[in-house]
């Protein structure tokens, strides 16, 4: 099967640092499964630093920019439009997948023009993320709503991340049977106990702490605030306590950083900023207790990356009991879930954790062999595959090519 995927994002190491892993691991594990699969970035580059030049242009593009954001995306469409037109006449793929995004129309018009069965990964409910997160630029939110209902009614199937999210769409009108949920995951072969980190340990003068670990962006839904209180609380009890927080972007860091400078905390809390995936998971099997401290969110749609990747490692997870976390961890076994914004629990789970070196172990080797039964990239594939494989019998089936 020859697939053309189509991929949004535009901040690939930073804010979208997690779904961009997934397309990729995603799209390789379809390789490994035999497929031919091409992959473009299409946003990729987009949004760096010095993109805007500088004088007069850059004051005015920065002061018109909330008035003529939502103009200017639209034209930026037709762009889309006129180089993927030109990409799918060149490799006539077998099949489309595209990343559901907000003003983009090509995948949608050019899947229906070249008869091509078209996937849309709905892995974020656009719509509602620019409603509600983004105050920056006017928007006519019914434009907003119509283009994602296009992709979404025109396409021959989606997959999302979370029964969250598939239950969000199904009340928005879209077939139950026409969604699929294909959660995140992680890839064993490079995220397990087995990875050396003594270079990490040693780099950062951890050898002779207990560590406790986060990795991702400070963003507030990952819990930064609750993360503070967890600090203040483990560095007063433990002497031989010290974090270390993989990561950069988001709004959260500067407070974290002047949070660590007015308690004289640089020796104990260590901010690595970005990190290569590659090494990843050698910063992960440095830590004895890994956080995902997430707030109390109304709509938490979402399927953490990192947990997959703390738990493939044998890490003892402390997370919060919300969304799709809930199902994917049982207390006490796998990891330990505290109610969301419970802060006496979070750090009661931690010191739990923290006093029973045992216990944190045992956890660990459990959340490993669970993920690796279940929650590899491999598996991800093997689900997509047959999604793809009903996708296209049906398509031939109806003669269309």
């Amino acid at each position: 099967m020859h697939i053309a995927y189509f991929n949004y994002l535009y901040d690939l190491y930073g804010v979208s640092v997690g779904s961009a892993i997934k397309a990729m691991e995603l799209m390789t594990a379809m390789r490994g499964a035999g497929h031919e699969v091409d992959v473009y970035w299409r946003k990729e580059g987009e949004g760096k630093p010095g993109r805007n030049g500088s004088g007069l242009r850059a004051v005015l593009k920065s002061r018109l920019a909330r008035y003529l954001h939502e103009p200017s995306q639209l034209l930026r469409g037709m762009s889309y439009w006129r180089q993927e037109k030109k990409i799918l006449r060149r490799s006539m793929p077998d099949i489309l997948i595209a990343r559901l995004e907000t003003y983009i129309f090509s995948p949608v018009c050019l899947a229906r023009r070249y008869h091509l069965p078209f996937i849309v990964e709905a892995d974020s409910p656009v719509a509602y993320e620019l409603a509600h997160f983004d105050e920056n630029y006017l928007k006519n939110a019914a434009l907003v709503r119509y283009l994602e209902n296009m992709w979404l009614n025109r396409s021959d199937r989606i997959f999302c991340v979370s029964r969250i999210l598939k239950d969000y769409f199904v009340r928005r009108g879209i077939p139950d049977q026409k969604i699929s949920v294909i959660t995140n995951g992680a890839d064993v072969r490079r995220f397990h106990p087995g990875i050396a980190c003594e270079d990490i340990l040693g780099k950062y003068h951890l050898k002779d702490k207990r560590v406790i670990g986060f990795v991702g962006s400070f963003h507030y839904w990952h819990g930064v605030n609750h993360l503070i209180e967890v600090m203040d609380a483990v560095l007063t009890q433990y002497p031989d306590a010290a974090f270390l927080l993989v990561g950069e972007g988001g709004p959260s860091r500067p407070v974290l950083e002047q949070y660590i400078r007015d308690h004289r905390h640089q020796s104990r809390i260590i901010l690595t900023g970005g990190v290569d995936h590659d090494r990843v998971p050698a910063y992960i099997n440095a830590m004895d207790v890994v956080l995902a401290p997430y707030p109390p969110l109304d709509f938490f749609y979402y399927s953490p990356v990192k947990v997959y990747e703390y738990m493939a490692c044998g890490r003892a997870v402390v997370t919060s009991a919300i969304g799709q976390l809930e199902t994917l961890i049982r207390h006490g076994e796998t990891g330990m879930l505290v109610p969301p914004g419970d802060i006496r629990a979070l750090i009661q789970a931690v010191h739990t954790l923290m006093d029973n070196p045992e216990h944190r172990k045992s956890m660990g080797e459990a959340a490993h062999r669970y993920i690796a039964s279940c929650h590899t990239w491999t598996h991800k594939a093997a689900a997509l595959d047959q999604l793809c494989g009903t996708v296209l019998a049906a398509h031939h089936a109806r003669g269309e090519r």
